[in-house]
């Protein structure tokens, strides 16, 4: 291996994805974007307040799933002609959030989060809710009384 970059952070790396060739990572309570330039450095392209702690980072396409320790689970959007990070809505239901992931099935996008309680939380997210940001995720639990 090879070293292609080195800096000294000012607070701990929680976590590090990638979208579309851009490096994301979360540094104490913000998410910053990155851009590697000329095979040399990291250029700051964009950086988001998100919360207490991330725990969990995930993207797929041009979105951001973050779980945060006290916080659960926020969409972001990334854009690049002009950078920007969007925060398309957040599950305002306070969840201990260990790990959050995409699914997809059928053509549709759900988001799954587990916390530290062992609960496992499916949502899905209505845009044209206009009932909060993204209480229009919803809570989706199977019937289990048969």
């Amino acid at each position: 291996m090879r070293l292609l970059f080195f800096e000294d952070s000012k607070a701990a790396v929680n976590n590090v994805c990638d979208l579309n060739g851009y490096l994301f990572l979360s540094m104490g309570q913000k998410l910053y974007a990155r851009a590697f330039e000329q095979d040399e450095f990291l250029l700051a392209v964009g950086f988001l307040d998100v919360g207490v702690h991330v725990k969990s980072l995930t993207a797929l396409k041009n979105f951001l799933l973050i779980g945060d320790e006290q916080q659960s689970i926020s969409l972001v959007a990334f854009q690049e002609d002009p950078y920007k990070l969007v925060l398309l809505g957040r599950d305002y239901r306070p969840s201990r959030v260990g790990s959050a992931n995409f699914i997809v099935n059928e053509g549709k996008v759900a988001f799954v989060s587990s916390d530290d309680g062992g609960n496992l939380r499916l949502f899905e997210y209505d845009p044209t809710s206009a009932s909060s940001c993204l209480s229009s995720f919803q809570l989706l639990l199977p019937n289990t009384s048969s």
